[in-house]
């Protein structure tokens, strides 16, 4: 396995703190392996609500906190296809540290042909706490993603907008 970068061990750090700000539960595992455990312990015992919660602390994040969210819902919402490229050719350095890697396949759509979160999360964490989520956040930033997972082989299509490439 790859060793970890130290932009990811820093987000990963960061992503944690976060949730298990909101969920109370903090793995004793490290890193990566940490996050995932803290993940499926929140999917299994805490309430829609106090997920949502803590789906938007990760979010905020991921995405440098409320300034930054807040500006990318202005943009969306002002010049949605411009925001979506930029997306579309900014996940792979902001995302890639969760999901493996992650290439351009259009103006707006991504692969993540192994996703590594799906992989070692699982398929409940994917479609629950991965797939739902990112739907629910990006359509309220105004720049719709759409995520396709394949549950066998752990492929991930992304669609930035609701233009056609």
């Amino acid at each position: 396995m790859k060793k970890e970068s130290w932009f990811g061990r820093m987000q990963i750090h960061r992503l944690r703190k976060a949730y298990v700000g909101v969920s109370g539960w903090k793995s004793d595992l490290p890193g990566y392996s940490g996050f995932i455990a803290e993940l499926q312990w929140g999917l299994a015992n805490l309430s829609e609500a106090q997920r949502e919660q803590a789906d938007d602390a990760v979010f905020r994040a991921v995405l440098f906190g409320p300034v930054m969210v807040w500006l990318f819902r202005i943009m969306g919402k002002r010049f949605p296809q411009t925001t979506a490229r930029l997306f579309t050719l900014t996940t792979p350095m902001a995302f890639s540290f969760l999901t493996g890697r992650i290439h351009g396949t259009g103006k707006f759509s991504l692969q993540v042909p192994d996703c590594r979160f799906h992989r070692q999360g699982g398929n409940a964490l994917c479609h629950h706490v991965c797939r739902g989520p990112v739907h629910r956040y990006f359509s309220w930033m105004n720049v719709p993603l759409t995520l396709k997972p394949d549950d066998t082989s752990f492929e991930c299509q992304w669609r930035y907008g609701l233009n056609k490439d």
